[in-house]
């Protein structure tokens, strides 16, 4: 179903391996030059775009992260307000509870994939 939606919406869709999940990770990236591969899972099709961007941000404001080879939402979504300024203090970050076990995305490097597969 979500294959057939996809095409619907004019998208590029592949379909690897029933059983080997790791392998079509390894040839949407070689295909796709890529660095670090976001992974969704098929049956979460609607993740909202704010928890990726989440990751990227992470990644990209963070040197030890940048040096990883994966890395997961584990806390909620950021609010609104998160980091309002109180009294010249900034407060900590206020988030939404702990998200639902299957939602949210990783952000993995294709080089960790490629040694895995080893």
């Amino acid at each position: 179903m979500t294959e057939a939606w996809g095409f619907d919406l004019g998208l590029c869709v592949f379909r690897g391996a029933r059983t080997d999940v790791l392998s079509r990770f390894l040839v949407i990236g070689a295909e796709a030059q890529a660095d670090w591969i976001v992974r969704v899972t098929a049956d979460n099709p609607f993740l909202n775009a704010s928890v990726i961007n989440l990751l990227i941000d992470g990644r990209d404001g963070n040197e030890e992260a940048k040096q990883a080879d994966a890395i997961r939402l584990r806390s909620g979504i950021p609010q609104d307000d998160a980091g309002a300024e109180t009294a010249g203090a900034r407060e900590a970050p206020k988030v939404s509870p702990g998200l639902p076990l299957g939602y949210g995305a990783e952000l993995v490097r294709l080089s960790a994939l490629e040694r895995a597969a080893k």
